[in-house]
């Protein structure tokens, strides 16, 4: 009888219907929130000194999720995204037009994108302190 079962689980998992169906599972379970990651990002900027205002516009559709604000005058525009999302096109040429205009606008969309963000940040503020003489 474990025979029947082994080569019954063995076929099961082995259709291609369920190996879809198992990758989107397991793509769906490594996916993190907008949300979970916004709320990291507001906390780790508030830890370094800053500000992560969210952005909301009636005026002005498709502007950034949040606008960072650095110690030393630094600004960034952050836009969140579920892990594996794209921004809308409204958004994109909201991103283009403040790219034009020279500000940093980022796409954050997993906790590796959150850290590499962090450590742009910290390594800039190394710099302009070292370049005013403070530590």
């Amino acid at each position: 009888m474990s025979v029947h079962k082994r080569t019954y689980s063995t076929i099961y998992a082995s259709s291609p219907q369920n190996c879809s169906m198992n990758m989107k599972v397991k793509d769906r379970m490594n996916q993190e929130s907008e949300k979970t990651l916004e709320t990291r990002l507001r906390k780790e900027i508030e830890k370094r000194g800053g500000m992560a205002l969210k952005l909301s516009s009636q005026l002005h559709r498709g502007l950034p999720d949040r606008m960072v604000l650095l110690p030393n005058g630094v600004l960034y525009f952050v836009e969140m995204k579920t892990t594996g999302k794209r921004p809308t096109h409204l958004q994109t040429h909201c991103h283009e037009q403040l790219r034009a205009l020279h500000f940093s606008v980022l796409v954050i969309d997993s906790t590796e994108k959150l850290q590499d963000f962090l450590t742009i940040v910290d390594h800039e503020q190394l710099e302009i302190k070292s370049r005013n003489g403070l530590r």
